[in-house]
């Protein structure tokens, strides 16, 4: 593309000189001393251009920079990002053909103030490897003469400035994905509050029809979920149908409350610290809150439990037979049980039973000095007659589900792991259920229209922990990287930079540029052969080989008159009158 000078207003004055004062050898050198007229421009509007636009552009890519630094990150408006996610090409295109366009008119800012140079340095002698370096810079182009390192240093740095500018523009201007990290605070129940502690009695009635009803069945799962993630086995906790809004959980709910987000600071509800952006495309939530777990142990009971046991148990079994009307004898047992709690001897109320067939389990609280609020139990189950293979596995009428449960786990461990033995099962299944119902009971106290939200008391504030967290979403925008963001400029404002220089360091150091030379210029290859075309460059080379280029380089010319028109004219010697 044949890059044409720009023509801007100008102003101008006359210089007389006469051959006296300066004497020039040239090939069509004045036999006799004439006075010389020569009409020359300093030019205003060009200079004006070169500094406002690449000032422009400076202040655009760094007050944009600058606009995203301070903010640290800039998400777009949901349309535009939407149409972004579902264009990615037009996003590429779009953002490319706007580079370039910032890239080519910052670069023809820079030529321009190169070519102006050039013809203020044309108005004395030059060097042609001078010209060639001036004319290589205003092209951006790559000179690989090792003769001259200085050269292809100087040459290269253009060079390489001038292929990143795109590139620099393209790394500003175009939204990525970034990941915007969003504070979280909020409250929760305290399950550990003396407060609570002392009133949950009043509230346990209700929470037991609660544990009682349809939640019964997803605690039966909670604890086979529990079990079954120990095994390495993925797996989900949905309890979604139960008022639960839609949570989920894997392997077990660790007894946390599930965080309702709502933007009104009440009681038992998370908000956001700021708006979330616009549009994302992921969504994730860390919160750091109160759990319930269980510190469970299983140990297999061999040999018959007795009062010397520990914890002591006895089973008290008395058969005998009864008469109904003039029915046959009917056989019936008699059951009740005995344990001893913290030293205080317990019995369950009697039981009459067709068999002599039972299971039974007790559940013996234990003194625990370990500090916090943490309580021990020790639950002995008891199977005899045709349950006692029951507590296991079993088939038909009589079969243990929760046996069927861990059994089938158990047999179905993946070959090559580490087996998990049965007592550690146990140990994961009753660990899910408890730290499941410490979730149900949780939701039912502090979820909307819960007991403590329905009739909060008094010292509810007193039941209320903080909690805080993190909501983790990725968007589309720009963000700022530190030196990253900084090192890509790089190009664009070295280019800007050169340019003002360049055209100041001219003005300040040039007298003008003759009027006549104002529309050469040197970057155009037609232009360079008219100006050598005029007669004056005598034998400046003499010949294309290397050698005969390289020497000719050394010779100096200058625009100026030859025979009635404006070209090249080799200078040889000057001398001072």
């Amino acid at each position: 593309m044949e890059s044409r000078p720009l023509i801007l207003p100008s102003s101008s004055y006359e210089e007389s000189t006469t051959d006296h004062d300066l004497k020039w050898e040239t090939k069509s050198t004045r036999s006799e001393s004439e006075s010389v007229r020569e009409k020359y421009t300093r030019v205003i509007g060009w200079p004006l251009v070169i500094i406002a636009g690449q000032t422009l552009l400076l202040a655009f890519s760094w007050g944009f920079l600058s606009a995203v630094r301070s903010r640290g990150q800039i998400p777009l408006s949901r349309i535009l990002a939407e149409l972004i996610e579902e264009n990615p090409q037009s996003k590429t295109y779009v953002i490319t053909f706007l580079s370039t366009t910032l890239s080519t008119f910052s670069s023809y800012l820079f030529s321009q103030a190169v070519r102006q140079a050039i013809l203020a340095r044309l108005n004395n002698p030059t060097s042609i490897s001078t010209l060639r370096l001036g004319i290589s810079v205003s092209t951006r182009s790559l000179i690989l003469d090792l003769e001259n390192i200085k050269v292809p240093l100087v040459t290269g740095v253009f060079f390489l400035a001038a292929l990143g500018q795109t590139a620099s523009w393209s790394s500003l201007l175009t939204p990525n994905d970034m990941i915007v990290y969003t504070p979280m605070h909020g409250t929760e129940i305290d399950f550990s509050s003396e407060a609570l502690v002392s009133q949950f009695p009043q509230y346990y009635d209700k929470l037991a029809v609660y544990l009682g009803s349809a939640l019964l069945s997803v605690i039966d799962t909670s604890g086979a979920t529990s079990a079954t993630s120990l095994l390495g086995y993925p797996t989900v906790l949905d309890y979604a149908g139960l008022a639960f809004e839609g949570s989920a959980s894997t392997g077990s709910t660790g007894g946390i409350f599930p965080i309702v987000i709502n933007a009104n600071k009440t009681n038992f509800l998370t908000y956001y610290d700021s708006p979330l952006p616009p549009f994302h495309t992921s969504y994730n939530v860390t919160m750091s809150q109160q759990g319930l777990t269980a510190a469970v142990s299983c140990q297999n009971r061999t040999g018959q439990l007795d009062a010397t046991s520990d914890p002591p148990f006895q089973r008290f079994a008395t058969q005998a037979e009864t008469v109904i009307g003039n029915g046959d004898a009917i056989s019936y047992t008699a059951l009740s049980f005995m344990s001893a709690c913290s030293g205080v001897t317990k019995y369950t109320i009697p039981y009459i039973s067709s068999t002599n067939d039972t299971v039974i389990a007790l559940a013996c609280p234990q003194n625990d000095t370990s500090g916090g609020y943490m309580n021990t139990y020790t639950v002995t189950i008891d199977s005899q007659g045709r349950y006692g293979e029951g507590i296991m596995y079993g088939q038909g009428t009589t079969r243990n589900a929760v046996g069927d449960v861990i059994e089938s786990i158990l047999t179905d461990q993946i070959a090559g792991n580490e087996l998990v033995n049965y007592l550690t099962l146990w140990e994961a299944y009753i660990r899910g259920v408890v730290e499941f119902v410490g979730t149900a009971m949780k939701w039912q106290l502090a979820a909307p229209g819960g007991l403590l939200q329905s009739q909060p008391p008094s010292n509810l504030d007193a039941m209320i922990k903080s909690i805080n967290g993190t909501a983790i979403t990725t968007t589309l925008g720009w963000q700022y990287k530190r030196l990253a963001s900084f090192a890509v400029l790089i190009p664009s404002t070295f280019f800007a930079i050169a340019s003002i220089f360049i055209v100041l360091f001219t003005q300040f150091q040039s007298r003008g540029v003759p009027v006549q030379h104002v529309a050469f210029d040197p970057s155009n290859p037609l232009a360079l052969m008219a100006a050598a075309s005029a007669g004056g460059m005598g034998n400046t080379f003499d010949g294309l080989t290397k050698e005969h280029v390289k020497q000719g380089q050394r010779n100096k010319v200058k625009l100026g008159q030859v025979g009635g028109k404006v070209g090249f004219v080799e200078v040889k010697t000057m001398s001072t009158a």
